[in-house]
C-alpha cells in the first residue's frame, strides 16, 4: 500500500535554531479530547455568558490529569533549553499552542518540541501527540502581538477553533 506524500512542515531552508519567536501548535493523535476535564467546556460557556474573562490562565486549573502533565511539560522547557522563553501558551482540549522566543542560537524548534512531547508521554505513560507539528515563524511586533492574542483568547473561543470536536 502506497502512502501519500507527506507535505513538508518547515520552511524550506530556515535555521529554526536561530534567533526569532515562534508559534507552535502541538495536535494530540486524532485529535482526540484528552486535555481538559470534561466540564470544561461548560465552565467556559458559563463564564464567558456571565461576561467573565476566559483565557488561557481560566483553562489551567480546569486540565484533565493528561492536560497537566502537558502543561508540567511545557513549563520545564525553559530549564532545559535556558536560551528559550515560553512567552505564552494555551492547552486546548485537543492542541496546544506555544509562542517560544530563543534570545540566542539554540536547537532547533523541532528538537524543543520533540522533547517536550516525550517528557509529556513519559508524565502520562503512554504516547499522545500526533506525528510533528505545525510552526509559524514570527515575523514583527505586530505579529508577535497578534498571536499574544490568539493565544490568550483561544479558550473562550474554542467553538469555532479549526481543531473543535464537539465535546459530549
Amino acid at each position: 500500500m502506497e502512502h501519500p506524500e507527506r507535505k513538508a512542515n518547515r520552511l524550506k531552508g530556515y535555521d529554526y535554531g536561530s534567533v526569532g519567536a515562534y508559534f507552535i501548535t502541538v495536535c494530540i493523535r486524532d485529535r482526540a479530547l484528552m486535555l481538559w476535564k470534561p466540564e470544561t467546556y461548560q465552565i467556559v460557556l458559563q463564564r464567558m455568558q456571565a461576561f467573565l474573562p476566559v483565557g488561557a490562565d481560566t483553562i489551567r486549573p480546569l486540565l484533565s490529569d493528561y492536560g497537566k502533565a502537558v502543561d508540567q511539560a511545557i513549563r520545564e522547557i525553559e530549564c532545559h533549553y535556558p536560551e528559550i522563553t515560553i512567552d505564552s501558551y494555551v492547552i486546548m482540549p485537543n492542541h496546544v499552542h506555544i509562542l517560544i522566543q530563543a534570545s540566542a542560537m539554540s536547537k532547533p524548534i523541532s528538537t524543543i518540541v520533540g522533547q517536550m512531547k516525550r517528557s509529556a508521554s513519559m508524565m502520562i505513560g503512554e504516547g499522545i501527540w500526533q506525528k510533528s507539528f505545525y510552526d509559524h515563524i514570527v515575523r514583527d511586533e505586530n505579529d508577535l502581538q497578534r498571536i499574544r492574542q490568539y493565544i490568550e483568547n483561544n479558550p473562550a473561543h474554542w467553538a469555532e477553533d479549526r481543531y473543535f470536536i464537539h465535546m459530549s
